[in-house]
């Protein structure tokens, strides 16, 4: 037997960070970077917009319970039914069946689904996407800000590297230079005299 049933556990985690191997791919795809970039941008708005919506959900629920509630209790039995059916309509999956059901059990039914249409899948939804894209044009951004950064340290590195390879020839010119300045400086101080 030996160290196995110390391992045996430990397997498990020990695959899984053999699964971290795979984060190295982020190097050479940009695009993968780019995107799991994003992805770590968007959590913190999205998470406020989970709260959000899951508030709406409980009102948008509270509401259907209270309306349809009696009569539909397969969908709309308490508020956690009416959060799940509401929470399927955010796809507007069935949505006409359960737009005809409820038809037939009040006449505040229409106001009621048009709203929550209005208000939770059509606005909402596309703020959520609207934070998902945002977080990727400020990711491609700030990669490409990377990538002009690098650039101007490389040739920055270049330059100076030039520099001290070639020390010894900015000396010597800017000693030639002087001596050029003083033979022209020698001419227009002869030629004032004259």
């Amino acid at each position: 037997m030996g160290l196995s049933p110390f391992f045996q556990g430990q397997t498990a985690v020990i695959r899984l960070l053999r699964l971290m191997r795979l984060v190295r791919i982020f190097r050479f795809l940009p695009e993968v970077r780019i995107l799991s970039a994003s992805i770590v941008k968007s959590i913190p708005p999205l998470m406020s917009m989970t709260v959000l919506i899951t508030l709406l959900l409980f009102l948008y629920g509270m509401a259907g319970f209270y309306l349809f509630g009696g009569q539909a209790p397969e969908s709309w039995g308490n508020i956690g039914l009416s959060m799940k059916s509401l929470f399927i309509l955010l796809t507007l999956e069935n949505f006409p069946v359960y737009l005809e059901e409820a038809m037939l059990l009040s006449p505040l039914a229409i106001p009621f689904f048009l709203s929550y249409v209005f208000l939770i899948v059509f606005t909402v939804l596309n703020v959520l996407i609207g934070i998902v894209l945002n977080a990727m044009d400020e990711a491609r951004e700030e990669d490409k800000t990377q990538k002009i950064q690098v650039r101007e340290l490389n040739e920055l590195s270049t330059k100076i590297n030039s520099l001290e390879s070639g020390d010894l020839n900015v000396t010597r010119e800017i000693e030639k230079l002087r001596s050029d300045i003083s033979k022209i400086e020698s001419v227009i101080g002869a030629s004032k005299r004259k």
